[in-house]
């Protein structure tokens, strides 16, 4: 498929605003208080948002022709073998990096977590929190994969996908705050993963990007200038995204249970495809180097960041906010930043695209040497519509 370039710049958006929000909670708390948490909060819940709509474009634009053409059996191991090599490697050096020791203390007696965190399922059973918690939306990522070779079947009927993306959207919208509290009532010890980290919860981002992904192979035309409501439609994408980080203004009533998961959906989705269809001053934004750079080295942003901010946090702590302390923790952000940038961008070239090359080989080659005769070498290279969570 096309390389759509302007995804590869949103992914860089992600997992900087998922690096920023965690790094203003960690430098901007001054006795116990941070004034900038909620802020913080709806930033990182937009950026999980990004992702899973995101990956829902990604994988569908990307898979559902090959699974079509070759086969659920076929299709569906090429496409298992692309995502296992796209995700475990850095995600089981860094696991590895977080275990106290070998065997690990974390894990012992607790057969049941340890096994969810080899298979990446963690998160499908409320066990993310046992070690490295960020890794939860990797597990999660993983069960919309298996979802996806599901579903697949019935996105292929859909005959009118503009209708189908608006009804979907408008009806999670208005229904699933009843769905989450239905769940909280059976279970309220499992609040926070019922919200959150579910799977069950979030798949509907992703099913809205794989609507979203339908709509636009719905097109026949190439990318073509945007006319006025088009544009109108972007802007009002872009505001309510903008306004409900900085303002909140459902911070109350039955719709307050969705800022921090579906909330931002109902605009990320139309937003991919203005951003994909139309060349716009966001388009080219998008596909400017810096973004383009970022959205490259996101899945190491993004997983490695955590380290580094835990590392940076219990430097330079200021226990009274005063402006010394304002100015300390701005450049605690910056450095945040920085080294996360830098070592994102060797963790990519030397570890990360390397062993995803050598995952799909081995696996191609060992397994299903015809798989490797059917993909060609540039196919196995091209790593911009790779998207993490």
């Amino acid at each position: 498929m096309k390389t759509l370039n302007p995804l590869t710049g949103l992914r860089g958006i992600a997992a900087y605003s998922v690096l920023i929000a965690h790094g203003i909670s960690a430098s901007f708390s001054y006795s116990g208080i941070n004034l900038a948490q909620p802020f913080a909060l709806r930033l990182a819940y937009f950026g999980m948002s990004l992702f899973f709509v995101l990956s829902g474009f990604v994988i569908h634009y990307n898979y559902a022709t090959l699974i079509r053409s070759e086969g659920v059996m076929l299709g569906g191991y090429q496409f298992i073998v692309a995502r296992i090599a796209r995700l475990y490697p850095l995600y089981a050096l860094v696991i590895l990096f977080s275990l106290d020791s070998i065997p690990s203390a974390i894990f012992c007696n607790k057969k049941l977590e340890a096994l969810s965190y080899l298979t990446l399922t963690q998160s499908w059973f409320n066990l993310e929190t046992t070690i490295f918690p960020p890794a939860w939306s990797i597990s999660t990522e993983w069960f919309f994969y298996l979802a996806f070779i599901l579903l697949l079947p019935l996105f292929e009927k859909i005959r009118r996908p503009l209708i189908t993306l608006v009804i979907f959207l408008i009806l999670t919208f208005l229904l699933l705050p009843y769905l989450i509290k239905y769940q909280i009532s059976l279970d309220s010890s499992q609040t926070d993963w019922i919200i959150y980290f579910s799977p069950f919860t979030r798949i509907f981002d992703f099913i809205a990007g794989n609507l979203a992904s339908v709509l636009y192979l719905s097109y026949q035309d190439s990318q073509r200038k945007i006319g006025r409501s088009e544009f109108i439609g972007l802007l009002f994408c872009i505001f309510w995204c903008a306004i409900i980080i900085v303002f909140n203004p459902l911070r109350s009533g039955k719709f307050s249970i969705l800022i921090s998961n579906f909330i931002f959906v109902p605009a990320i989705a139309p937003l991919l495809l203005y951003c994909c269809r139309y060349n716009t001053f966001v388009s080219r934004l998008l596909c400017s180097r810096p973004l383009m750079f970022i959205g490259e080295i996101s899945y190491s942003v993004y997983l490695l960041g955590f380290m580094i901010i835990v590392g940076v946090s219990s430097n330079y702590v200021w226990y009274h906010a005063t402006n010394m302390a304002y100015i300390n923790s701005c450049i605690k952000i910056i450095i945040i930043i920085t080294f996360t940038t830098f070592i994102a961008y060797g963790s990519y070239n030397l570890f990360e695209k390397p062993a995803r090359l050598w995952v799909r080989k081995i696996f191609t080659l060992g397994k299903k040497k015809e798989i490797t005769e059917m993909i060609p070498e540039n196919s196995i290279l091209q790593l911009t519509q790779e998207t993490p969570p």
